[in-house]
């Protein structure tokens, strides 16, 4: 058949987690974490124009804990994620055999997003002055609101793989993946209705990941 419906489980390694100070992907912010999540939700499906040649839409999603400095006490202000889906056009090479390699190339139009650690959202100084503090813990701190966004993005995608046919119609897909997208971010603190510091930076190869699927 020309249509076929499926679903992924990936796992991602970032290719840029450490800056130093002086680069840091915003503020004292240089290094980031991975967040792997393997549940096979992610969702995929190609159309075959002919035995050569087809597109995939794809959806995917990937996040990473930001982490500061370690003379910062190396603790995360947050999660970034971007999540999306992924359009490629995909050639493959047609065998007698079980096994049908393909190559693909394509776009990713992803949102951002930041979970904010609430310590660091609400103005604490510290982890542990957050886990310190009386309950309401989760209230601006001398009216102190600390907020990062990050901004959507296009990104280019390279996709290798293999499939492996178990029977005429149920194939098994082994596949890695390069996307290379930049994340814009910006900072800024506010106290009570005033803006105060502010800081632009980027998480740029932030999503740039290698995947392999089982």
């Amino acid at each position: 058949g020309r249509l076929a419906l499926g679903t992924r489980a990936t796992w991602f390694s970032l290719l840029d987690d450490k800056h130093t100070l002086d680069e840091a992907f915003l503020g004292n912010l240089d290094q980031l974490d991975d967040s792997q999540d393997l549940v096979p939700y992610k969702l995929f499906a190609q159309y075959w124009f002919c035995d050569w040649g087809g597109v995939e839409l794809g959806w995917d999603k990937v996040a990473a804990d930001v982490v500061n400095e370690p003379a910062k006490g190396a603790v995360s202000d947050g999660t970034v994620e971007m999540s999306g889906p992924m359009l490629s056009l995909i050639a493959r090479l047609p065998t007698s055999y079980i096994y049908t390699p393909y190559a693909g190339l394509g776009v990713a139009v992803w949102s951002a997003s930041f979970d904010h650690a609430a310590w660091h959202r609400y103005g604490y100084a510290s982890l542990e002055a957050y886990a310190a503090a009386a309950e309401p813990r989760d209230k601006p701190q001398g009216g102190k609101i600390r907020e990062i966004e990050v901004d959507d993005a296009l990104g280019l995608v390279l996709t290798a793989g293999c499939d492996i046919y178990l029977t005429r119609n149920w194939s098994v897909d082994l596949y890695a993946r390069y996307l290379d997208i930049a994340a814009e971010a910006e900072y800024q603190l506010s106290i009570g209705d005033e803006a105060h510091n502010h800081d632009e930076g980027s998480f740029q190869r932030l999503l740039e990941r290698g995947d392999r699927v089982l």
